[in-house]
This record gives C-alpha cells, structure tokens and sequence, in this order.
C-alpha cells in the first residue's frame, strides 16, 4: 500500500513537526511507499535510513492570505507532477493550513488531522475559510490529538472524529546518566507566550517561595523575545526571583533529559487565549519519561495528556493559588520520600503512550488496515 502525508515540515523542533516525524517514521513499516510533501522551505531531519520514505519539499500554500487560491493550484500542479494520484491509497493531512491539497486525491482515502487551534480559526475567519469548508467535504475521516480539540472544531458535515492523544518515545528519554543529584527544582520547556501560561507558574512558584527553600524554576529552550517574555522577566527581577529562577536556553536532548531527571516536576499550565489553545502539550509525556510529574491546565489539550494525580495534576487556568497548592503537593511528596510513586506511575503511563503505540492505534482505528 502506498500513502502520502501533507505537512509543514520533519523534525523535532515543535509540537506540529514532532507528530509529523513520527507518524512518518512508523508508517514506514506497514507501507510499501510513504510519500512525504513538505513546505519548500522546511527544515526537514534527515529520512534517508528509511528506503521506502520520500520527502518532496515542494508546497507554498501554508499561509492563509489572498494568494491562497493561486498557491494551491500551483501546489496541486506541483504534487501531480511527482506523484501518480490514481495509486495512492491513502492521503493524510497532518496540517490544518493545508488541508485544500486534498481534493486533488479523488480515490484514495483522505484522512484529515486537527491539532490545536487553527482547527477552529481557518475555518471561522479569514477569506479563506469558505476554501477550508468545501475542503473538509473530501475528507472521509477526522483525527484529533484530544477531545478538547475534538469538542471544539465546527464538524459541519458530521465526520467521524477518532482520538488519539500523542505520544512520547519513551526509549528515548531513557538515556542513563549517573550520579544525578535530585533537587527541588520545578521546569518548564518550550516557548514563552501567552498560551503557555508561564505568568501565573511564576506567580505560584514566588507564593510558595515563602514556605520552602532552596526551591529553583528551570525555563528551558525559550528565547526570550516578545512583550509577554519582557513581562515574565521584569515579573522575575521585581520579585527578587533571579538567584532561584533559572533561564537555561536551548539545550540538546542529553541537557534536557538531565535537567528533567533532576528536577521534581514539569510544570505547563496553558492558558486559553481567545480561540487560541493548547491541543495536548507533548511535553507532559517527555517529563514523565523522565520519571517526574507534570502539572498542567483543565479545559484545553492538557486533559488528555495527564490523569489527575496519576502522572501529574490539572490546575484551573490562571489559578495561581491552586497552582501553587499542585507544586506543594509534590514537594511534601519529595520530602516525605514518597517520590518513587511518582516515578513508577509516570514512567509506565508514558511507556503506555509510546509514539509506535501511537500508530498501531492510528492504523487500525483510522486507517483500517
């Protein structure tokens, strides 16, 4: 069998191409032929140790302006000029912003991925929109990273939608480093913006500064950039938070691992910002393959990612004081030495939630083959 994926891009540098790389890389054992189209300008990982995977950097059409119709059709010409359409069994959109690719597969199955957020805003504003609606007519199946997401996208024709929160690759988080001295650490990953809530950890982390000591906040892999990031920073000096507040950078995968096995808690309290939400928040499963907890927010993805009090908390958005009350809870566990719950239950779930278990659920539930 033969099938083409549409994305942006391969690698593991955002949420968006982590699940592309990996949906991608699994295929490759239960297909024959998996044909990759990507942006032209996409920062692709390297595939070639896959013989049966063909990455094609060609497409244009991603943003959503008023060229979108012509960079369609010249994404449609494109496509048909390297692939034969009338043998593809299967065509999977894994982007939203491209899902008008899809009408040129007239007999293959057409499977369409919601995300996050531009789920809901691609087909409720811009002049594009229409464009989007008649799109989703040709998709015979929906699959969602998470019932928030599934709950809010406008399934105007009645599609089946099929949830299958992400995964981890749990192997890879697995790296054995000796001698790690645990501390009461706290750390956060990823981008500092709005929708990451990162304000009111910070918040939660000063309240409960005054009851614990020698308590540090890891911010990891963020640049700092951007009025919100500009906020959080003067936040942190005018606390006096700089000697417990840490701001690390970009780090590689061993930096990481070590800085997650070291701490307590991962900590990604996402905040809904208009129609703008987390659609899972892949973090969650990475820090509870290292062993830790992860506390995260209610009505958005997060819900999907962690089980209350099973691998992580969920927290009222904004809440500071519920915040602070989750990251109490997991120090008086560390200091009780009542920690190894912690790391047996979060290492199993995301065992559980592995990204090949990912496919196989993908395959049979979506796919059906």
């Amino acid at each position: 069998m033969k099938i083409v994926y549409i994305c942006n891009e391969i690698n593991l540098n955002s949420g968006w191409a982590v699940l592309n790389y990996y949906t991608i890389i699994n295929a490759s054992n239960c297909f024959s032929e998996v044909i990759v189209f990507t942006l032209s300008n996409a920062k692709n990982i390297d595939v070639l140790k896959y013989n049966n995977i063909t990455v094609i950097p060609i497409l244009n059409s991603m943003s959503d302006s008023f060229l979108k119709y012509p960079l369609v059709i010249l994404d449609l010409i494109r496509i048909r000029k390297n692939v034969d359409i009338n043998k593809i069994d299967i065509v999977h959109i894994l982007v939203e912003p491209l899902l008008p690719l899809v009408s040129i597969f007239k007999n293959s199955q057409k499977i369409f991925g919601i995300v996050g957020t531009y789920s809901i805003i691609t087909f409720k504003h811009g002049i594009n929109r229409f464009l989007y609606k008649k799109s989703l007519k040709n998709i015979d199946k929906i699959v969602s990273i998470s019932e928030y997401t599934k709950n809010n996208f406008t399934n105007i024709y009645n599609h089946n939608i099929e949830v299958i929160p992400l995964g981890v690759s749990y192997q890879k988080f697995q790296y054995n480093l000796s001698k790690i001295q645990k501390e009461k650490a706290f750390v956060f990953v990823g981008h500092i913006k709005p929708r990451k809530g990162l304000i009111y950890a910070l918040k939660a982390f000063k309240k409960i500064t005054y009851k614990y000591s020698n308590i540090k906040f890891y911010i990891v892999g963020a640049k700092i950039e951007g009025q919100y990031a500009d906020n959080c920073m003067k936040y942190i000096e005018s606390k006096n938070l700089l000697q417990s507040v840490i701001l690390v950078g970009k780090v590689s995968d061993v930096e990481l691992i070590k800085i997650y096995q070291s701490s307590i808690c991962n900590i990604l309290t996402s905040v809904n910002v208009g129609e703008h939400f987390e659609g899972f928040g892949l973090i969650h499963l990475e820090a509870n393959a290292c062993g830790i907890p992860s506390i995260g927010s209610k009505n958005c993805g997060n819900e999907s990612a962690i089980i209350h009090g099973m691998n992580g908390y969920l927290c009222n958005q904004k809440n500071v004081e519920d915040i602070a009350t989750k990251m109490e809870f997991i120090i008086q566990d560390y200091e009780n030495n009542d920690f190894d719950k912690w790391t047996k239950n979060c290492k199993q779930y995301a065992k559980n939630n592995d990204w090949k278990i990912y496919f196989n659920t993908l395959k049979e539930k979506v796919y059906e083959i």
